[in-house]
């Protein structure tokens, strides 16, 4: 015990006696002294930490199961430390040492503290889903929040803000500029920086990077901690304004890499995805080759040996974190999730596999097993590929499709329609596409012939008859008569919607109540529809999102058609102090984009009950083989909430 610790055990022992001595010397220690707390943020978690049920393991918090997260979440509470950077996969353990780290500065650190995650909703999902949890299962805990109103007149334990003594917690959305400006904060956490971007436009986007406001608002402590973690996206560009914020973050940082031994050897090296191998397409038979190796596969260290994942626990729990420029002030570190515990390397082949000849999944495997920046391939659509692609059904609709949607473009003289059949995966079959020539103006003849295509059966490969599940409409042009022939066909799911290109607009959005037209509109955000179409456009192996077209006979697409997915290109603009990535029109004719971004949306008003489950529609066809209902028919479209919005917010994979 040093003299500080000494002089506050005599406060303490002359106050209250020795019963509770010890807890109450730590805190004037800390108040008087600022000394810090005894326990480091992992000791603390292995003394008191209880896992809610719902986690892989619940019980009694064992940082031995993720030994690489002891150094991490000791440098969080390390007042020396002020800038932590984790650039990760997922499932390594990030989020529970986030919640350690909250949980031993309310019980041993009292700060006000901020966390800050990408939009409002998943700010309320974490507080639910994790700190209430924690909060009430682990007993060191139970008492620490305030549940009585304080002199301020708010709660003193809401969803968004706990209170205790000597500071609070607030969780943030991203996007809430109040919620980043209102308080002086000397913790502050970022939890998915890279999905910042997006969802921040259309709050704070205009004021700079929301975690940038965020760490301003903890200038005046002398001592802070920041901490950002998140799952890369695209590699920055040159110039460093593009990319994943987390990427160029790290960039910055000492660069730490885990380190373990070889079982055989002894050599010390950072596991890398390149020197797994295995035995055909058998993922059982993976194993990792030990020894560091040069670009032209040359052994330049370690024995050359196969190590089979028998070993993986003792050699992650005797790995160690080594820096690449020790001299650097802010922390980095990077992992995944080879290291982790509770992911087995045959699941990791396996995921390697189904994402082969497609981009979409692979992006998908770098960005989130990896952990590595993915760089995007070429942004122009090779139009003629695509026209190449067509091919001859062997029925109006493939067998390969469960569920079925149209999307209506308008245009002065005529209405362009396009059937499109959904599958596993949302791999996707164009089943015809055609132009009703006529005056839009008018309510009869063109629409009528629309209402007849939107009403008829198609006769699918096992024999049945399906129907149209979900129609949407663009209401950008002719509004009003959109709108007379919408509203009385909302119920069979003949939907209006209005497009919006501003980057972090939720991808759908239906109003809360039914305008005067007697419609209730579809918001579209159509930059995250066009990421998804041109991203599949890009896929060239059958399989998860890969498009299917059919041949240009009276119900197919024609070289216009084609044509006209080459009529945007992808940019990159300022919009106040961020470059972000949009899309400009090169050609006057684009319907066949607009037509793609309408048909997902019609999909995804069916909700993710269905996005997600294609595959049992698939199923059922497949086992029919006779007249079944339609899925607008089996499927209730989500219903809004009383007093608020109906909103689709994020993609499933």
């Amino acid at each position: 015990m040093d003299r500080r610790e000494f002089v506050a055990a005599g406060i303490c022992a002359q106050v209250t006696g020795v019963e509770r001595a010890a807890e109450i010397r730590d805190a004037i220690a800390r108040a008087v002294f600022a000394l810090p707390p005894r326990l480091t943020v992992s000791e603390w978690a292995d003394e008191y930490r209880i896992v809610s049920d719902g986690n892989p393991e619940p019980g009694p918090w064992r940082t031995a199961r993720s030994p690489y997260m002891r150094e991490i979440m000791d440098a969080m509470g390390d007042p020396d430390i002020e800038h932590i950077v984790f650039m990760k996969s997922a499932r390594v353990g990030a989020t529970e040492a986030v919640n350690n780290f909250i949980g031993w500065t309310i019980d041993l650190a009292p700060a006000n503290t901020m966390v800050v995650h990408p939009s409002g909703d998943e700010a309320k999902g974490w507080s639910k889903e994790a700190l209430a949890p924690m909060l009430t299962d682990t007993p060191r805990l139970r008492t620490c929040v305030r549940e009585k109103p304080t002199q301020r007149r708010e709660s003193g334990d809401t969803m968004l803000y706990k209170e205790f003594t000597g500071g609070f917690l607030i969780v943030v959305g991203s996007n809430s500029a109040s919620g980043l400006r209102r308080r002086n904060i000397q913790n502050v956490i970022g939890d998915e920086r890279d999905a910042y971007t997006a969802s921040a436009l259309g709050g704070v986007g205009r004021e700079g990077d929301p975690f940038e406001l965020a760490i301003k608002r903890t200038e005046n402590y002398p001592t802070r901690t920041i901490f950002e973690a998140s799952t890369p996206t695209l590699t920055p560009s040159d110039d460093g304004k593009t990319g994943s914020p987390i990427a160029r973050m790290y960039a910055k940082t000492d660069q730490r890499r885990y380190y373990v031994p070889c079982p055989h050897c002894g050599h010390m090296q950072v596991l890398k995805w390149r020197q797994m191998q295995w035995v055909d397409d058998d993922p059982e038979t993976v194993v990792y080759v030990c020894g560091d190796v040069s670009k032209e596969g040359e052994l330049l260290a370690g024995c050359g040996e196969s190590i089979t994942e028998e070993h993986k626990v003792w050699m992650v729990q005797h790995g160690e974190w080594r820096a690449q420029y020790p001299k650097r002030r802010i922390r980095g570190y990077h992992i995944w999730a080879a290291y982790s515990l509770f992911t087995r390397w045959p699941r990791l082949v396996e995921q390697w596999q189904k994402a082969q000849g497609n981009n979409e999944l692979l992006q998908v495997f770098i960005n989130t097993v990896l952990g590595e920046t993915w760089d995007e391939p070429g942004e122009k659509v090779s139009t003629a590929d695509l026209e190449s692609r067509a091919e001859a059904y062997p029925a109006e609709v493939p067998a390969g499709v469960g569920v079925l949607t149209a999307s209506v473009d308008v245009q002065a003289d005529r209405l362009e329609l396009a059937v499109k059949g959904w599958g596993s995966g949302q791999e996707s079959w164009l089943i015809g596409h055609w132009r009703l020539f006529g005056d839009t103006e008018r309510l009869d003849d063109v629409w009528a012939r629309l209402d007849n295509m939107l009403l008829r059966a198609y006769q699918h490969e096992r024999g049945a008859e399906m129907r149209i599940s979900a129609t949407m409409i663009d209401s950008g042009y002719k509004t009003d008569g959109v709108y007379a022939f919408v509203r009385p066909r909302q119920g069979r799911n003949v939907f209006a919607s209005k497009g919006i290109a501003e980057r972090g607009r939720p991808p759908l959005q239906r109003a809360q109540r039914a305008n005067k037209s007697g419609v209730r509109l579809f918001t579209v955000g159509t930059i995250a529809f066009k990421d998804r179409l041109f991203g599949r456009l890009k896929i060239q192996k059958p399989g998860p999102g890969f498009m299917h077209f059919c041949l240009p006979t009276d119900s197919g697409a024609d070289a216009e058609y084609y044509a006209q997915f080459g009529a945007e290109r992808v940019s990159t603009v300022r919009q106040g102090h961020r470059m972000v990535k949009t899309y400009v029109q090169e050609r006057e004719r684009n319907e066949a984009i607009d037509l793609e971004v309408l048909a997902l949306a019609a999909l995804h008003t069916l909700g993710t009950g269905v996005t997600d489950g294609l595959e049992r529609y698939v199923v059922l066809m497949a086992d029919k083989g006779e007249a079944v209902k339609s899925p607008a028919q089996q499927i209730q479209t989500p219903k809004p909430r009383r007093q608020t919005s109906w909103v689709y917010r994020g993609w499933r994979e």
